[in-house]
């Protein structure tokens, strides 16, 4: 006669459990649903916090007008750089001081480099934050000549194939084998929107007076209508650049590279932070891409012998060449 009310006592335990459960999947199920839309939510503003923080932060650079006029051929010197007025001189000169002046960027906006990179590394990165402005210096050797290093720069087109941190690069005017205008767009990680660099450059012939050959860039503004579309509707980054190149023998070069950028737009551990992982890393490719570069088959050597500027990259080794024969006998060191 117990069993009876037992069993009912089993079978209302059974009931209240089963539905005590069902309301807990059910408030489960309602919280990780709302969890879901809470992090989407989130993420859609986090993103445009990042799209509104990027766009006050970020300023349009000025618009680079003019360039030097010259041959086919012909690389502008230094002195028919200043006797044609060209708007980058002081740019020029700026990154000259950098190169020339270890200790400082010039005589009124002095900087205490400081080292990044450990003194093992093959390439020494240093940095400098002066006046609101972040200075990256990068001195390294390449196994390649001038030309080939002016090369990697002017076909730039090809970056993205050896450099992923590059996601789409394009020439957008040609002033000449020695003026250009190009475009970067470069890989940032999510939330953050796409930034691109857009510089107006500029060969320079420094052999006589420094030794080498300068790429000189600055930020310019170009019509979004006259962008390649993966460079289209991007945030900019206004940032200055210089590559100089001393050759040292018929085979191989010393690079000094230059950047500088507003210290607003990222802070100096940032900056150290990246510089320490990606620069040894992009150095590295940028070895094993020249190391191929010599190659019949490969899109750069084609483009340095038969391509459009091949009269561009004969004139520099040959330029080279012609420094390096006079410079030996003098004993600078042609091979150190």
């Amino acid at each position: 006669d117990t069993q009876q009310p037992m069993e009912a006592v089993f079978a209302f335990a059974n009931d209240a459990f089963s539905q005590a459960a069902d309301g807990a999947r059910d408030a489960f199920e309602y919280s990780l649903t709302a969890a879901c839309i809470a992090a989407l939510v989130m993420g859609l503003l986090i993103r445009s916090f990042c799209r509104r923080l990027l766009s006050l932060v970020l300023a349009r650079p000025v618009r680079a007008e003019g360039h030097i006029p010259g041959d086919d051929c012909g690389v502008p010197t230094l002195a028919k750089a200043k006797a044609a007025a060209d708007v980058q001189m002081d740019a020029v000169e700026h990154a000259m001081a950098c190169i020339d002046r270890p200790g400082g960027l010039d005589e009124t906006n002095t900087a205490v480099w400081r080292t990044v990179t450990s003194a093992s590394s093959p390439i020494q990165i240093f940095h400098s934050c002066t006046r609101g402005i972040h200075s990256i210096k990068m001195e390294c050797k390449f196994e390649a000549p001038v030309e080939t290093m002016v090369a990697t720069a002017r076909e730039i087109d090809l970056v993205p194939t050896w450099n992923k941190y590059v996601m789409h690069a394009a020439l957008v005017q040609d002033f000449g084998p020695h003026h250009v205008q190009a475009g970067a767009a470069l890989w940032v990680p999510p939330p953050f929107p796409g930034v691109r660099t857009l510089v107006d450059g500029t060969l320079y012939d420094l052999l006589d007076g420094h030794g080498g050959f300068l790429i000189s860039a600055a930020p310019c503004v170009v019509d979004e209508e006259a962008l390649p579309q993966p460079l289209r509707n991007l945030y900019e980054i206004p940032m200055h650049t210089a590559a100089f190149f001393r050759p040292l023998d018929d085979r191989s070069c010393r690079a000094v590279i230059l950047a500088h950028l507003p210290a607003s737009m990222v802070p100096s551990w940032v900056i150290t932070l990246v510089l320490y992982t990606i620069g040894p890393w992009v150095y590295r490719a940028t070895c094993a891409m020249l190391r191929e570069a010599t190659a019949p088959d490969q899109p750069l050597h084609g483009r340095i012998v038969f391509g459009d500027m091949k009269a561009l990259y004969r004139g520099i080794r040959d330029r080279c060449l012609a420094h390096l024969k006079l410079a030996k006998p003098a004993g600078n060191g042609v091979g150190a």
